[in-house]
């Protein structure tokens, strides 16, 4: 990270860091339904087929309280289904945009404007898009386990409770994390491959500015 200590290179860094993150998170025609689509097709392919009681499923919503909220989760309990067929359920309503889209296009942008060669660029590219995908895809979990508690899937007390509404409050319904989190993998994906290019003679080398 040593272009952090050079002022012009610093400089380059935030014009093209605001540029890309201003061009990634603008409201473009049917982006948001796009993106909406995919993060429902990866978490129903994380998480739909897991073992158990819960029926769970991610379906695009057609009664949004509010038009950001983009994606439904149902989640029911196969367990407690009666002779007509009926469960206990329960719905959120997930504003994808904020939960998943804002902290990708975050990092995207953070890596793209760092000042490294394409080898090493699109290495912490790689892995910073791996570990954004697994963040999502654990706080989306969290949110699932702290809710099914209305459906009698999870018995949380005292402490757990407590514990489960104070992740949901810090990583669902406030919009912190979503800028904290990428700043935090753009930081140590760059460091990993910084460090990489230790080992790689020609590779690797932060560009410096004329």
């Amino acid at each position: 990270m040593k272009f952090l200590l050079d002022s012009k290179a610093l400089w380059r860094f935030a014009g093209l860091f605001v540029l890309t993150y201003g061009l990634l998170i603008a409201p473009w025609p049917n982006w948001n339904d796009f993106y909406s689509g995919y993060y429902r097709a990866l978490c129903n392919a994380a998480f739909t087929h897991l073992p158990g009681d819960m029926i769970l499923q991610f379906e695009k919503n057609t009664i949004p309280l509010r038009p950001n909220l983009s994606t439904s989760i149902s989640i029911g309990n196969e367990r407690k289904i009666d002779r007509q067929g009926h469960f206990p359920a329960t719905v959120l309503q997930a504003d994808t945009r904020s939960l998943a889209w804002t902290p990708t296009a975050l990092l995207v942008a953070l890596i793209l404007a760092t000042p490294l060669t394409w080898k090493p660029k699109l290495g912490a590219l790689a892995l910073g898009l791996l570990v954004v995908h697994a963040y999502i895809l654990l706080i989306t979990a969290l949110w699932i386990i702290n809710r099914s508690t209305e459906v009698a899937l999870v018995t949380l007390t005292g402490w757990q409770k407590d514990f489960s509404e104070a992740l949901e409050y810090t990583f669902i319904e406030q919009l912190g994390a979503s800028f904290v989190i990428p700043v935090l993998i753009w930081f140590l994906a760059i460091l990993y491959v910084e460090r990489a290019s230790i080992f790689e003679p020609s590779g690797g080398q932060f560009q410096k500015g004329r």
